[in-house]
This record gives C-alpha cells, sequence and structure tokens, in this order.
C-alpha cells in the first residue's frame, strides 16, 4: 500500500516536531534509572501503533516515562482503548477533563516531573492561557512544555469536536510575554509544517 499524501505529510511534520523537542531536551527521550512521570494535554489514537494525534506522548511512553493524559473529548479518551503499549512499557492512563479546569480535575495536586501541554494552546482564549498554565506549574516539580502551530492557523471543529477549534494564534511574542523560553521550526503563518514551542525549568530534572 503507497502512503497518501496525507499520511506523508503528517509523518514529516511529526519528524520536525521531533526533533525540535530533541535539540531542546536531549535527555527527555534518553533512558533513565529512574521513573518519571508526566502530565499530557490532549491527544488521539488513529490506529494502533501510529503517533499521529500522540505527538512526543508516545515517544515519552517508549523512553519509559509514566505518562498520565488528560484528555476533554471523550471519543479521543477512549481512543486510548486502541493504544499499543511498546512491550516493558508503562500503559498510560487517561483522564476526562478540560485543561482549563484542571483545578478541579486534579485537585489533589501530583508531583509531575514534567507537564506537556502541547498542542493545546490554540484551542482556548488567549485570555485563559495564563491561569491554566500557572495551575499546570503547580504540578510540576520541574518541566512545564508548550507547543502550538507558529502565527495565524484557522481551524473548526474536527471530527465533530469542537475542542479543536482554534481560539487564538500564538507568535513569539506570546511566549516572551508569557515568560517562556522559546523555539520554532518552519515558516510562521504556514499551517502546513511549523511548530512554536515554549518552556519553563522549575527545577533540575
Amino acid at each position: 500500500m503507497i502512503p497518501s499524501k496525507t499520511h506523508n505529510r503528517a509523518q514529516q511534520q511529526y519528524l520536525s516536531r521531533l526533533n525540535q523537542f530533541k535539540a531542546a531536551f536531549p535527555h527527555a527521550l534518553a533512558p533513565s534509572r529512574q521513573p518519571r512521570r508526566c502530565l499530557y494535554v490532549g491527544a488521539k489514537v488513529y490506529e494502533p501503533g501510529s503517533k499521529r494525534g500522540f505527538q512526543i506522548g508516545a515517544d515519552l511512553v517508549e523512553a519509559g516515562w509514566i505518562v498520565d493524559i488528560l484528555e476533554a473529548h471523550r471519543p479521543n479518551a477512549e481512543s486510548f482503548g486502541r493504544f499499543k503499549t511498546p512491550e516493558g512499557c508503562v500503559r498510560p492512563t487517561v483522564i476526562l477533563g478540560d485543561v482549563r479546569r484542571v483545578a478541579e480535575v486534579l485537585p489533589v495536586i501530583p508531583q509531575y516531573d514534567a507537564v506537556f501541554w502541547y498542542h493545546g494552546p490554540e484551542h482556548v482564549e488567549r485570555s485563559e492561557i495564563p491561569a491554566v498554565l500557572e495551575e499546570l506549574k503547580k504540578r510540576t516539580r520541574s518541566l512545564l512544555v508548550v507547543a502550538c502551530p507558529w502565527g495565524k492557523y484557522k481551524q473548526g471543529p474536527v471530527e465533530d469536536n469542537e475542542h479543536e477549534r482554534h481560539l487564538c494564534h500564538l507568535d513569539e511574542r506570546d511566549m516572551e510575554e508569557l515568560e517562556l523560553q522559546w523555539t520554532a521550526v518552519g515558516r510562521k503563518n504556514s499551517p502546513r509544517n511549523n511548530n512554536l514551542m515554549g518552556w519553563c525549568e522549575l527545577g533540575s530534572w
């Protein structure tokens, strides 16, 4: 079966984002003697073995991280029944809930080694992002990473999922206003293959 153009484009996009992540955090996907646990906000499994929709989350699982997934759309949360957990790795735990209400969803604050809000900030109003980041920071002892399209990218609901609608557009100025270090790949305002990633380190990890 010949891969479709959509499949090839998605694979190229995934590899570009993965390489960007590895360049910023070379040790994150390296073997570790100590168990590492993270919260991963927003994900979907399209088909067993596919990393599309789970982004770097699947790579974190493969690297031995214990991953809790926070997902607002029930069908996406249920899609993890199809997730193919690599041998020797821990199957992700899925929590149904909206990141804007993370204080209600996770009222007992767990201390994760890292929190990843990877391709999620664009799905909430710009005015809501600072409060969400503050709540996410409370839940990690070491690292908070966010990622989103770089610049303008219009998108409505996808597969009847209103949570997929883009409610804001972010660029490097937003990262600086949010006091995040940042890096970008691709062309700004070009939705096909770009990525803006921001982060803050709260402690050693």
